[in-house]
């Protein structure tokens, strides 16, 4: 439990905050379909109960909610981005 909480602190310090071509496997709370771009799917997390991660699938425009967990699963995939629940605008890494 600690060593979790020591990733998660140190992901959201350290990495940048919505990162290009990762995903986190799993850990889905729930999935919204026809999600134009990662900010809306960053939006979309912020008022979705649980959701503290999100991965946004470009070739699907799928948006799926990510529970705390769901940092332990980080992996590189060209086909999303990802990030946390609460991002600045200003550290975003992708379109």
């Amino acid at each position: 439990m600690l060593q979790k909480l020591f990733e998660l602190l140190r992901f959201l310090f350290l990495a940048a905050c919505m990162e290009t071509h990762v995903t986190y496997s799993g850990h889905d709370v729930t999935s919204v379909a026809n999600v134009a771009n990662p900010r809306e799917c960053m939006r979309i997390c912020q008022f979705t109960r649980r959701c503290r991660f999100w991965s946004h699938q470009v070739s699907t425009n799928v948006c799926y909610m990510k529970d705390a967990d769901a940092i332990a699963s980080r992996a590189a995939d060209t086909d999303y981005f990802s990030g946390p629940k609460i991002c600045d605008d200003t550290t975003f890494t992708g379109t």
